[in-house]
């Protein structure tokens, strides 16, 4: 379906997927806004910046952290050595966005996550 795209007072593009508007351009392509918004065509997303990737790692980090809370609990039963493990594991996650080849994927698959131990 054709997109018809016109530019309001503001400056801004809309689209509308309706009947064309007098002084509509008509395209092949939709336009989207991305992370910075601005237009782009849709498939040719901008890269997201840096920090936003380092963002989007810290929080999958800080919520990994947040799972294995309970286990640093006074009153929690647990053996010293599986507190060990866990609080190695726990170290190794706070480190994760220090390595030299972070963000990865801000998170995703790439990113090489410690494993958790079985406790």
């Amino acid at each position: 379906m054709p997109c018809h795209i016109l530019c309001n007072t503001a400056g801004d593009i809309e689209m509308w997927d309706a009947q064309p508007f007098p002084g509509s351009v008509e395209v092949d392509y939709e336009v989207v806004r991305g992370w910075d918004g601005k237009p782009y065509k849709a498939g040719e997303e901008p890269p997201l910046p840096a920090e936003a990737i380092f963002e989007a790692l810290r929080s999958t980090r800080d919520a990994r952290l947040a799972a294995t809370d309970k286990y640093m609990l006074a009153d929690y039963p647990i053996s010293e050595n599986n507190l060990a493990l866990v609080k190695e594991y726990r170290a190794a996650l706070r480190d994760l966005p220090e390595q030299p080849d972070a963000p990865w994927d801000g998170g995703g698959e790439a990113t090489p996550w410690p494993i958790m131990p079985e406790v």
